[in-house]
């Protein structure tokens, strides 16, 4: 099986970047709907992540990508479509297969 904290990080497009910045929002607005004023804040939302909310800003703003161990986090919550926008496509059975 493989490690995530042994897998390489890539350098992330700005294409990508964009495509992953809207992916969050998105994702962020149906929670916001689903559980009420819980996640309405970037922070509540970064904590349910399990990441900091410093770097989800950054991330949610297009200025930087997540590193393969944060990328797991969201995709462990949110589902596999992250890793994909972000070109970890090899990771997705790995994350689905952890709990």
């Amino acid at each position: 099986m493989v490690n995530i904290g042994m897998a390489k990080n890539k350098e992330i497009k700005k294409p990508e970047l964009a495509k992953m910045a809207e992916y969050l929002r998105a994702e962020h607005l149906k929670l916001i709907c689903s559980s009420g004023y819980d996640m309405r804040t970037d922070k509540a939302f970064a904590d349910y992540l399990g990441i900091k909310a410093d770097r989800l800003s950054m991330y949610m703003n297009a200025e930087e990508g997540p590193a393969i161990k944060n990328a797991a986090k969201i995709a462990k919550k949110l589902g596999p479509e992250i890793l994909s926008i972000l070109g970890y496509s090899d990771m997705a059975d790995l994350v689905e297969g952890q709990s």
